[in-house]
């Protein structure tokens, strides 16, 4: 028999005992943690992770393994047993991350280790450079001019520069993927990615930085040298800087058809490499040489004058301007069956209107047996074929170029006498436009 207050004691302890059972169980279920981590395995190239031959290996983080826990004050550790694995931190708290290194592999066969994270494995797996990778490329350097690669030919009048250079690429297998960077604004590569062996074609810019340099281009773990030099600007005299002719200018005697030997320009430059072009607009200046190299000569020819003024030209050579300055005909006596009346020339017809698509044709020059004459045209669309230079009465032929703009007209100057020739417009197309637009633009009219 219980007493009143042995009972109220018993009751007491019974629920004490009850809720220290409860209570205990609630807090070891609290303090359980759970964790899960990924991935699970993971694969490595034979360079290591991250891949240094990877153009973005300078940017790139580290690879991680991620930790998920089921409380933020979850304690977890990391560790690894493989040297060529090298984590950067040991341990953590609730969910994070563990980021690791590997080491590239040269032990020459694939290699197996693993990552212990709270208390989960993660393997690591790692190709051998027998499996996968590029052997070499050549050549292991490279010289470029100042110029570049290819370099541009100093004519202008030639086709098309020489091919790309290009370094050749031999991998281990025949399905070795490989990756090509530069570290060289300068230098272009036309392929920064192949399979297996092969090649890259690459381009060097002209150097205008006013030194020499350096640059390489990385094919994986093979690093090519890019040497580029400089030598100094180009510059140039041309001499004489004027030249002053007889009005026969090459042609030693006229009557005869015998012509001297061409006049010369001597070109010097301060480096053998230069390259230079020579031109002129003056009709009657015919240039024999139009480009060259570094030290040399343009040789041209000046048709007589037969007017009886003189007359100015240029000839631009290596971006230098020389004069050329030519007398006129000296006035001749009038010989037998001539008088000085007889050498006022007369032309016929005096004009003519031509179609758009261009033409060809001739007019007459009417004047004295010994009295000479030229035939001149400013209009570019204009040609001379023949006549240009003759003595007594003739003929000058002429061509018209294809007119696809507004009407226009031209002029042909012979003995102080004008032919003008007037070309129609441009047909209309379907839009009710030329070929060149509006045609009512104002045609510029030619000096006289």
């Amino acid at each position: 028999m219980i007493r009143p207050g042995s009972a109220t004691t018993f009751f007491v302890c019974l629920m004490s005992l009850c809720l220290l059972v409860f209570c205990g169980t609630d807090i070891a279920l609290a303090q359980t943690c759970t964790f899960s981590v990924s991935p699970s395995s993971v694969t490595a190239g034979v360079h290591g992770l991250p891949d240094p031959t990877d153009p973005r290996a300078g940017s790139a983080q580290p690879p991680r393994v991620n930790v998920t826990a089921s409380k933020t004050d979850c304690g977890w550790t990391a560790s690894t047993t493989a040297s060529w694995i090298q984590l950067l931190a040991s341990s953590g708290t609730g969910s994070g991350y563990v980021q690791y290194r590997v080491t590239g592999n040269n032990a020459g066969t694939p290699r197996t280790g693993t990552i212990q994270v709270a208390g989960k494995t993660i393997t690591v797996n790692q190709d051998s450079d027998t499996v996968c990778t590029v052997v070499s490329v050549s050549p292991k350097s490279v010289s470029v001019s100042e110029q570049g690669a290819p370099e541009a030919s100093p004519d202008p009048r030639a086709g098309a520069s020489s091919p790309r250079p290009r370094l050749t690429v031999t991998t281990s297998k025949g399905n070795c993927q490989w990756m090509a960077s530069t570290n060289s604004p300068w230098i272009h590569l036309a392929d920064t990615k192949g399979k297996g062996s092969g090649y890259i074609q690459y381009q060097v810019m002209k150097n205008t930085s006013g030194s020499p340099r350096t640059g390489s281009i990385r094919v994986d773990h093979q690093v090519v040298t890019v040497s580029q030099g400089y030598t100094g600007t180009c510059t140039f005299s041309v001499s004489p800087a004027s030249v002053s002719v007889p009005w026969q200018g090459t042609d030693a005697d006229p009557r005869a058809g015998a012509s001297s030997a061409p006049f010369t320009l001597s070109v010097g430059s301060t480096r053998a490499g230069c390259p230079w072009t020579a031109k002129t607009s003056a009709s009657w200046i015919k240039l024999l040489t139009a480009s060259g190299a570094g030290n040399g000569t343009v040789q041209y020819r000046v048709i007589l004058n037969r007017s009886r003024s003189s007359r100015t030209g240029t000839i631009q050579v290596a971006g230098k301007t020389i004069t050329v300055k030519q007398d006129a005909q000296a006035a001749k006596a009038a010989g037998a069956g001539t008088t000085k009346s007889d050498c006022k020339a007369t032309i016929s017809p005096s004009g003519t209107t031509v179609e758009s698509r261009g033409s060809s044709g001739q007019f007459k020059v009417k004047t004295g047996d010994d009295c000479p004459w030229t035939a001149e045209t400013r209009t570019p669309w204009i040609g001379i074929a023949s006549g240009a230079s003759s003595k007594g009465s003739g003929a000058v032929q002429y061509t018209v170029g294809e007119n696809k703009g507004a009407k226009r007209t031209g002029t042909i100057t012979v003995a102080g006498k004008a032919f003008r020739i007037s070309q129609k417009e441009a047909p209309e197309n379907k839009r009710g436009r030329t070929l060149q637009g509006n045609t009512k633009k104002p045609v510029a009219k030619e000096p006289r």
